[in-house]
């Protein structure tokens, strides 16, 4: 669904577009995460999708910026203040980290490391941030290493 052009100038970050937000921008999602639903590696699919952080604390996502832009309904939102969020090992091409709440857990891979850098660093605000290995000041600060290394 997409050419390479358009997926290379969709997965740019875009400025928040409304004065509530603070962050927006693409990241893939993994199918699954609410609570009750049983967890099956076979049929683990990642979904691009638009996510809006607002200042709030609320992140929503979306279908596409287009949805988003029009002001349809998110696909599904996520009270972001006091909930967790745990950096992934950033290896090669996978920019991932999860947030949980009680309710939920989304799993996000970023298609960069500077837009993994941004997300992690805008949810510092609402959540706890932790790495596979503490401190988890080292963690973010080793992706923004590796970003100007880049």
């Amino acid at each position: 669904a997409g050419d390479a052009a358009t997926r290379t100038e969709s997965t740019m970050l875009a400025p928040a577009s409304k004065q509530t937000a603070t962050m927006s921008g693409y990241l893939d999602k993994k199918s699954g995460g609410k609570e009750g639903k049983a967890k099956s590696r076979v049929l683990e699919k990642w979904d691009r999708r638009y996510f809006v952080l607002h200042a709030d604390g609320t992140l929503a996502y979306h279908k596409s910026h287009d949805d988003e832009r029009s002001g349809q309904q998110p696909l599904g939102s996520l009270q972001c203040q006091g909930s967790s969020v745990f950096l992934k090992e950033v290896r090669g091409q996978t920019f991932r980290f999860t947030l949980r709440t009680q309710q939920r857990e989304l799993k996000l891979r970023a298609p960069g490391v500077s837009e993994y850098k941004a997300w992690t660093q805008a949810l510092i605000p609402f959540a706890n941030v932790s790495a596979d290995e503490p401190p988890s000041e080292r963690a973010v600060a080793s992706v923004a290493g590796a970003d100007e290394n880049a």
